[in-house]
């Protein structure tokens, strides 16, 4: 029967150590970038609904700019694009609202739907526009780290017309 030594056994326990604690490492590394991943998903997404209401400020007299809700709504995708973002199923709203973000009609009253929204060129001095973007985040491997498949996203900019 032959002896190892003790170079020889060490290096056997070198690989158990290695194949113990290297998953570890690789699930704790993945999870780390995939946060990394959404929170920058997060951030670039605020931006945008910013940078698209400043746009939209700048922009109220439609008559004089030539700028429609549709120009405000494509400024936001592409920031977004312009960052590498993706979200899927996104869609960005740009509206007349009061303080809080709540949309309203023409006449000022809050409205519970989108659709019957003033638009945020109907805004004079001191009304405010919103935009809204919403969309979803989609993990690069949702099943290794148990997450979900999907991440619903909302950013939304409320900033006052100093214009008209």
């Amino acid at each position: 029967m032959r002896i190892l030594n003790a170079k020889q056994r060490r290096r056997a326990a070198h690989a158990v150590e290695f194949a113990v604690v290297c998953p570890v490492v690789l699930l704790l590394l993945f999870g780390i970038l995939e946060y990394c991943r959404y929170l920058m998903t997060l951030q670039v997404t605020d931006n945008a609904a910013r940078e698209a209401a400043r746009f939209a400020l700048a922009r109220t007299d439609t008559f004089q700019t030539g700028q429609s809700t549709a120009s405000v709504q494509a400024y936001a995708t592409d920031y977004m694009n312009s960052c590498g973002l993706q979200l899927s199923g996104s869609s960005v709203r740009v509206y007349k609202s009061n303080m809080y973000g709540e949309p309203l009609n023409a006449n000022g009253v809050v409205q519970t739907n989108f659709t019957t929204a003033a638009a945020f060129d109907d805004t004079t001095f001191a009304d405010y526009i919103t935009v809204q973007i919403i969309g979803t985040y989609e993990p690069v491997l949702p099943s290794f780290m148990w997450l979900t498949p999907a991440i619903a996203v909302t950013a939304t900019a409320v900033m006052c017309s100093e214009g008209n």
